[in-house]
């Protein structure tokens, strides 16, 4: 007959996280578990379903860089400095203000005076 639940230790190490990760998620209520009492309990097949839930898809960026030239080619031909701007843009996810500023450079309140004393 086969274990229908189980404990902390056992789901922690055949998640591979620690405990203590663990016990934060049971916090949250992030992954399915039961309570009887103290004793925390959880099923096998119920992990490892949230685990299919919480698949993430790992990006690649050779393969993003590829599908961005593929949507340009198909719109136009290659505008390289499009296509550099829209690959700074995905990788840093700001647009520049304007061509002649770097993006997220400070400006001076406008008040200092010309020997740059204030």
């Amino acid at each position: 007959m086969e274990k229908q639940y189980f404990t902390i230790k056992e789901i922690s190490q055949f998640l591979s996280l620690r405990p203590s990760n663990l016990y934060s998620k049971i916090e949250s209520g992030a992954i399915p578990h039961y309570r009887v009492g103290r004793l925390v309990l959880f099923r096998k097949s119920e992990v490892e379903e949230w685990m299919q839930k919480n698949r993430r898809e790992i990006t690649q960026p050779a393969k993003k860089a590829r599908d961005i030239i593929k949507t340009l080619q198909s719109e136009r031909p290659v505008d390289i400095e499009r296509l550099r701007k829209k690959a700074i843009e995905e990788v840093t996810k700001k647009e520049y203000t304007s061509s002649r500023e770097k993006p997220g450079r400070i400006k001076g309140l406008g008040k200092e005076v010309e020997d740059g004393l204030v």
